[in-house]
């Protein structure tokens, strides 16, 4: 049954297991990876007074890391990855399991990434076999944005489409670990004014943008450093600079003015043109140690555009500006960041490259962006004759394995040779990584080699040669 408009009703001796699937993918990153829309839901079981288990089966262990098993390959053009099972295994959580305090009456399960889904529907068979009688409530962004997909797959019993809005504003609920996590993630409002055809936001928010009070938002973050002594946070919003003055601002006053020292995040990064000296400075103040900027590519394809915010290179400049006034340093400790967005369909190479270069020389640090088509966006919409041609299920439309490469006409050795490129970038000596566009004797020998070798590779071959005799 696929639901709109969610609601929890009060109910007596209500028994609610909540559980983060594990994932299979060919790469995973835990880090900020808090499944926090479950946790809201934690928090809203527990003010109707309801008994709450809870499984994170992504959680990474004492060395920080997630636990992996091989589950296969996959065979992408002229590249094979492995497959891997991310978290728990289906043993291991049954044996979790068996040994909860309480029989769930009620079972929660949070569905992230639409191209996840086959791991959520295996594990749901699992709690099916496990609690044959108990009823199986699915939400999460995968549910949101394919509730007919999920409904006739997972064979969950409630699909929940959108959010549960009386979740929306609750505190994560932290106390459900059985360790208590080092950091926490914080949601400080929902919605955005922009509606690209790469993003389903719009789907998964509905229109509108909500913010949480300021002051609601800090007591969160006090509450969690006093009972759990968290000091690392992560923004996780749409874009936490709308109406900067009323809301971020006043947030960011908060922490300066309780002297904590907070280590702060936005991993979606900051939207450049909202950017301004005065925030920058706060933000800088208030415990932000890196900053991301997005540098988004657009497709050559004029049906589609990726980013309606419109954002010019000038204003990327200008924000890089500001950033380096308020104290971030380019190329050093990757204190500045720019996101590269690549893989779209049409999208020229050579523009890519151009934008990792001026990415490097600007900031210094270039953060890959694989791109994945979001089912209901205008681009996934505008390309499903292509994934229908090529057979593209909804489990193969995950960015790590390069979904355009075929319309492209760009082999996936050839997509990894971008990421390759841009994680040269990353290596610093003393701290500092190399300008390859710099004003330094070595950066313009550089280049002109560079230039040498592209005009006469031969030349310059026999020139090496001659040199060293």
């Amino acid at each position: 049954m696929i639901v709109d408009n969610f609601t929890i009703s009060t109910r007596r001796n209500r028994r609610a297991l909540l559980i983060n699937p594990p994932i299979y993918d060919t790469r995973y990153w835990d880090k900020w990876s808090q499944p926090y829309g479950l946790l809201k839901i934690a928090s809203l079981l527990k003010l109707k007074s309801s008994q709450v288990a809870f499984l994170d089966c992504l959680r990474s262990d004492a060395s920080k890391t997630v636990p992996k098993k091989i589950k296969g390959s996959v065979k992408i053009g002229d590249i094979e990855m492995t497959l891997y099972h991310f978290g728990l295994d289906y043993d291991e959580i049954q044996r979790k399991l068996i040994n909860l305090d309480f029989k769930p009456n009620e079972i929660y399960i949070t569905s992230i990434m639409t191209y996840w889904w086959e791991s959520t529907r295996d594990l749901i068979l699992v709690m099916k076999k496990l609690f044959p009688k108990t009823a199986i409530i699915l939400g999460g962004i995968y549910p949101s944005l394919c509730p007919e997909h999920a409904a006739e797959n997972t064979k969950a019993d409630i699909i929940v489409k959108g959010e549960v809005k009386e979740a929306s504003n609750l505190w994560t609920e932290l106390s459900v670990y059985n360790q208590i996590p080092d950091y926490a993630v914080i949601t400080s409002s929902r919605g955005c004014p922009y509606d690209c055809d790469h993003c389903a936001q719009l789907l998964i928010n509905g229109p509108g943008i909500r913010h949480r009070e300021p002051e609601d938002v800090w007591q969160e973050m006090l509450s969690k450093y006093k009972l759990h002594k968290i000091k690392k946070f992560a923004f996780y919003e749409d874009n936490i600079l709308l109406k900067p003055k009323s809301h971020f601002e006043k947030i960011l006053d908060y922490i300066i003015s309780s002297g904590l020292k907070f280590h702060l995040s936005a991993p979606e990064g900051f939207e450049v043109r909202r950017l301004y000296p005065e925030l920058l400075k706060k933000i800088k103040l208030a415990g932000f140690k890196s900053i991301y900027l997005p540098l988004e590519i657009a497709s050559s394809d004029d049906s589609v555009s990726v980013d309606r915010k419109n954002v010019s290179l000038e204003e990327f400049d200008k924000a890089v500006d500001y950033c380096e006034e308020a104290g971030y340093r380019p190329r050093i400790r990757q204190e500045l960041n720019a996101f590269i967005l690549y893989g779209l369909p049409n999208q020229n190479v050579e523009n890519v490259i151009e934008a990792i270069l001026y990415a490097a020389h600007r900031v210094g640090n270039v953060t890959p962006m694989l791109f994945t088509p979001v089912p209901g966006t205008r681009i996934y919409k505008n390309y499903e004759w292509y994934f229908k041609e090529k057979n593209l299920t909804l489990e193969k439309l995950n960015g790590k394995l390069f979904p355009f490469w075929e319309l492209n006409n760009l082999l996936p050795s050839e997509y990894l040779d971008l990421q390759r490129l841009m994680y040269s970038f990353h290596t610093q000596l003393r701290g500092e990584a190399f300008n390859i566009l710099g004003d330094s004797k070595i950066s313009r020998s550089f280049r002109r080699v560079v230039a040498d070798w592209h005009k006469d590779e031969k030349f310059s071959i026999n020139k090496l040669s001659s040199n060293r005799g």
